[in-house]
């Protein structure tokens, strides 16, 4: 089974004594990781080539998620990882990342419909890439996931998240009270990763000007399922190896 592009933020509110994060419980009916905690997110959908953006990525953002992507790399398909992680965390916690505009534009998909009733355009410039990870062989379902990093401090001032059929008991936790849920071994390495940038980019409310090198998890050929080679990914240079591991079930 090829793994589908998927994508996922991890978002952040960092107006209390420390960050937290937004996680959620994966509903009991979901075929892929049922009952476990994770990031907003989900598969690429083809409407989301039709999204307008009203900001676009960093530009090392873009060319760290142009680096070995499978297939033909285009910066519509890389726009494409970030607004699907855009509006599912919309359709799953309610929250619209995005940027008042003036600008009537129509919306070619009705799953973008949310935004465009509230003059609302996707800002890519939010999103920080962190980490990339393809479920192994195996699975009832595989994924090619980017995850990204967003500070939404600013919208929750305006906004609140809130649980849906898709993402249960949706709460914001401190990277020390994350470790208690019950996660998927790649949502750990992601945690560590966010931990990480957050450190890097102590001033930086975006997050998305000074990239990190990004850790890439990917099955090892031939080897046992829960062997993953580790490259990381650098912005303006080429990807270096990072060995491998065994990351859990």
């Amino acid at each position: 089974m090829r793994p589908k592009d998927a994508s996922s933020i991890v978002l952040v509110d960092r107006r209390g004594p420390e960050p937290r994060l937004l996680m959620g419980r994966r509903a009991a009916k979901h075929a892929f990781m049922p009952n476990i905690y994770v990031f907003p997110g989900g598969r690429v959908d083809y409407g989301d080539r039709f999204a307008p953006v009203a900001i676009d990525y960093h530009a090392d953002t873009l060319d760290l998620l142009m680096q070995q992507m499978k297939g033909r790399p285009t910066p519509l398909r890389a726009r494409m990882l970030g607004l699907a992680a855009i509006r599912e965390t919309h359709e799953e916690v309610g929250l619209i990342l995005g940027v008042k505009t003036d600008v009537l534009r129509q919306y070619a998909q009705p799953t973008w419909a949310a935004f465009a009733s509230a003059g609302i355009q996707p800002d890519l410039s939010r999103l920080t890439f962190i980490a990339r990870a393809i479920t192994p062989p195996g699975r009832n379902r595989r994924f090619d996931t980017r995850f990204f990093l967003a500070d939404v401090s600013d919208i929750l001032e305006q906004q609140e998240a809130h649980s849906s059929e898709e993402l249960e008991d949706v709460r914001w936790v401190t990277l020390s009270e994350a470790a208690d849920l019950e996660t998927h071994p790649i949502t750990d390495r992601v945690l560590d990763a966010t931990g990480k940038a957050l450190d890097h980019s102590q001033t930086d409310t975006s997050l998305g000007a000074s990239p990190l090198a990004v850790p890439y998890y990917q099955p090892k050929r031939g080897g046992v399922r829960l062997e993953k080679l580790i490259t990381y990914l650098r912005p303006g240079a080429e990807p270096i190896a990072g060995g491998e591991i065994e990351i859990g079930a």
